[in-house]
């Protein structure tokens, strides 16, 4: 379930499910705008002005696309309940904890199922 709470972090991507069941209505384009620009400042107070990240200075427009990729990212992180770190692949199991797999035939790179 926790999991499925971090919806709530993808602002982007709930404004624009708005401006679509909302038919394009002024307030549906209302909440875009607004949550692309706080995205925007969040990202101009923590990343220019506190870290000094520059790639982030050049590339501050790509962030739209940046959190739609985040988003189908932890989307297909739903999926399934193998993974696999740091060369050690482990099976999820029902309460969360991650569990060694002991053989690895069951396994499937994401990349191979494409």
């Amino acid at each position: 379930m926790g999991s499925l709470g971090k919806i709530t972090t993808f602002g982007t991507v709930i404004s624009l499910l708005l401006l679509l069941v909302s038919g394009g209505s002024i307030l549906g384009w209302t909440m875009v705008g607004a949550t692309w620009c706080a995205r925007l400042l969040m990202v101009n107070v923590i990343s220019m002005a506190w870290l000094k990240d520059c790639p982030t200075q050049r590339y501050w427009w790509l962030l739209p696309a940046y959190d739609l990729l985040s988003f189908g990212v932890w989307c297909c992180g739903l999926i399934g309940s193998l993974i696999e770190s740091q060369g050690q692949r482990f099976r999820l199991l029902p309460n969360s904890k991650p569990q060694p797999t002991a053989d690895s035939k069951d396994y499937v790179p994401v990349l191979e199922k494409i």
